[in-house]
């Protein structure tokens, strides 16, 4: 019987091990560790606030800070500012169009801007005395645009010609914005003192959507980030607290993600949208871990993580991850 035991332990590793495994040969020597990489050529400021890949050319990628607005085209090897037609330096977020995605986007102290050019121009289509700063912001397949300010959230259905006033979490700063892949009806938002609501008509009607997470009235608590993993069709939320939950729907309350996670602080995820299914959870100052189980077990990857805090982590297709930092720039991991 206990040789059974062991036995049936060996199977489940090995599974797992396959099941996490990546078909792209890694760069390097033999089954070295690959290192994570400096990517910073031509980045000035590297206190990085957002990091975007381009869906359809991903070694296009694009950086929001408090200085410029930064663009490469072969991976990070090499930046470039680009700020034609943007009237405010101060960068908090962007968003690419996830069906057109030489169309961007990026919230700025004056409101929202938009280029159609992969950033090369950019115009502003918000109103900033009505809708101000934007600290967040998401665009829905569908064309929507959800811009998370200081005074809650705004949509725009016609491209930012205009802008209406979500009827819930008025006045408070939103701090994280997504929508379903594939539902683009389906929107979440977090908000100061008040947590995360979700809507199912593209913000017609919305529902809290704290369970056991967020309850009481004047806490500080929200989201940093909300991930719609495709494989388990499950949403993954950060929060301020550098706590990771899941939920399976919106009818079930939040499950905190503990276990290799437990003694770390998880800032920012991401997940592989094909198979086999990934996910990777960026921790503060502990370099990045990957799951293969959804969730349940969790390993480091990549060697020399860098030193500084890291706040934004990104996937880009077949295999490689970025990560943003608060003062060391970019970072990139290939070949895991």
């Amino acid at each position: 019987m206990r040789t059974a035991r062991v036995l049936l332990g060996l199977l489940s590793t090995v599974l797992l091990l396959v099941a996490c495994h990546n078909p792209v040969e890694p760069e390097g020597k033999g089954n070295e560790e690959p290192e994570w990489q400096s990517m910073n050529s031509g980045l000035d400021f590297q206190i990085i606030d957002d990091l975007q890949v381009n869906p359809t050319a991903p070694a296009q990628i694009y950086a929001a800070t408090m200085s410029n607005f930064y663009k490469t085209r072969d991976g990070g090897a090499n930046w470039r500012p680009i700020t034609s037609g943007l009237s405010s330096s101060y960068l908090f977020c962007a968003a690419v169009h996830p069906l057109k995605p030489n169309q961007i986007y990026c919230g700025t102290k004056l409101g929202v801007y938009a280029s159609t050019d992969s950033g090369e121009t950019w115009s502003s289509i918000s109103n900033v005395a009505r809708v101000g700063a934007v600290k967040a912001l998401c665009v829905s397949e569908n064309g929507t645009i959800w811009a998370g300010t200081d005074k809650g959230l705004f949509r725009s259905v016609d491209d930012g010609a205009t802008w209406s006033f979500a009827n819930v979490g008025q006045y408070y700063r939103v701090h994280a914005i997504a929508a379903q892949p594939g539902r683009p009806e389906i929107v979440l938002f977090s908000v100061r003192h008040l947590g995360n609501f979700v809507t199912v008509d593209n913000g017609e009607n919305w529902l809290s959507f704290n369970g056991n997470v967020f309850s009481d009235f004047g806490s500080i608590d929200h989201a940093l980030q909300f991930l719609y993993e495709p494989h388990a069709g499950e949403w993954w939320m950060t929060t301020v607290g550098f706590d990771l939950y899941h939920a399976p729907d919106f009818n079930n309350s939040w499950t905190e993600v503990k276990g290799d996670l437990a003694d770390h602080n998880v800032v920012s995820i991401a997940c592989a949208k094909a198979p086999p299914a990934r996910i990777w959870a960026a921790t503060v100052q502990n370099g990045v871990y990957q799951t293969c189980d959804q969730g349940q077990t969790w390993a480091a990857i990549g060697k020399e993580p860098p030193a500084a805090d890291i706040s934004v982590l990104r996937f880009s297709p077949p295999a490689i991850l970025y990560v943003a930092t608060r003062g060391a720039g970019v970072w990139r991991l290939s070949g895991f």
